[in-house]
């Protein structure tokens, strides 16, 4: 499905875009068809349910289009895109160690490997619940930084907002702020990382 910036006007987009023309599904060839777009910014978010599948890219012609917004002018008709799904996804449940955290305490997973400090689709959050535990799922295996934090920005409390090319800044910040505190989890393809305990 399609998603456009949040302070995108709602009036530029049609009730027949915002109903029919924002999903589709590919085809047993995975090709697929997004039809009505309204002139504007958009990215794209794959949805898909196999649990050992990971989104490994999102590419349109040459531009990474996970970390920046593609552009659709009227009447225009793109081509180009592929999204590409990889097989070997790993998972991670646990715990904080320090038990029932404050409310709005989120975990922050963000790659530790330098070649991959770039790429938007291995930064990952998810609320920790009022028990301490969080889960994770459909991961590229690899390593990360795992940082829990109470009273994040805003401007990446969520993954749809932690992956916006307005958040690279963020991002950038985040990084270095859980390299600092060195907590690393290393995940191999397929692993089903269970009762991990955080500090």
């Amino acid at each position: 499905q399609l998603r456009r910036p949040e302070k995108d006007p709602e009036k530029d987009v049609s009730s027949y875009t915002r109903v029919f023309g924002m999903s589709g599904s590919p085809d047993p060839k995975g090709a697929f068809v997004l039809r009505s777009l309204s002139a504007g910014k958009y990215q794209f978010e794959p949805l898909f349910h196999a649990r050992y599948w990971y989104l490994q890219s999102l590419v349109m012609g040459k531009t990474d289009a996970a970390a920046n917004w593609t552009t659709v002018k009227f009447g225009e008709h793109l081509t180009n895109l592929t999204i590409t799904l990889a097989e070997g996804a790993a998972s991670i449940r646990g715990k904080l160690e320090s038990g029932e955290p404050p409310p709005g305490t989120v975990l922050y997973l963000v790659p530790s490997e330098h070649d991959k400090a770039g790429d938007v689709l291995r930064f990952f959050v998810t609320e920790i619940g009022p028990d301490g535990t969080f889960a994770l799922n459909n991961l590229p295996p690899g390593r990360y930084w795992a940082l829990a934090q109470t009273n994040s920005d805003a401007q990446i409390a969520t993954i749809t907002k932690l992956r916006q090319p307005e958040a690279a800044t963020a991002r950038t910040k985040l990084r270095k702020t859980a390299e600092a505190k060195k907590t690393e989890i290393e995940l191999k393809p397929c692993q089903n990382l269970a009762d991990y305990q955080l500090k």
